[in-house]
């Protein structure tokens, strides 16, 4: 008997003639319709910076031509009359003694914390735990910078990033 005559009905009706089961041929075209779709989706939702910053309203930074977008990490904001804020809670002032120690006592803390945030996060090998982010207000002299500075740098961060406004285009 032929092998014809022993299929089914349903198998004699989609069997592929013997010709075309030879060639091979893969669309494309569906495939990269997807990819184009999956692209376009991910630029989309892509955002370059995972800084956000809320300035105070005493706060007013100086402007800045850098096109250099900030990382993540604690922000210090330091106002005209040198009060010194962390986020939006205010700490003290770069002009008192006393409250200098206190701000060294909360940079110490604020860099375990950040430093324990970010070995969970990256592992040990980053050393991005050791940025901090400064939000100073055009106005403040070059003194309190340093002091503000120095109080981080023995709190133990050595990655200092300044916040600026970036100048509109015309």
């Amino acid at each position: 008997m032929s092998e014809h005559y022993q299929l089914s009905i349903y198998q004699k009706k989609y069997k592929k003639p013997v010709s075309s089961q030879d060639v091979d041929e893969v669309n494309l075209t569906s495939l990269l319709d997807v990819l184009i779709i999956l692209l376009f989706f991910l630029l989309m939702s892509y955002n370059p910076s995972v800084l956000s910053i809320d300035p105070l309203k005493n706060v007013n930074p100086p402007f800045s031509e850098s096109l250099e977008m900030g990382k993540e990490a604690i922000i210090i904001q330091v106002s005209s009359d040198k009060e010194v804020f962390l986020e939006k809670r205010k700490l003290g002032n770069l002009d008192s003694q006393r409250d200098e120690e206190a701000l060294e006592s909360v940079f110490k803390k604020e860099f375990e914390l950040q430093k324990q945030k970010f070995l969970k996060k990256f592992g040990a090998k980053d050393e991005q735990h050791k940025s901090i982010n400064f939000i100073l207000d055009g106005n403040l002299k070059y003194e309190q910078m340093e002091k503000l500075m120095l109080i981080a740098s023995k709190s133990g961060f050595d990655n200092y990033k300044f916040v600026v406004r970036s100048k509109s285009k015309d």
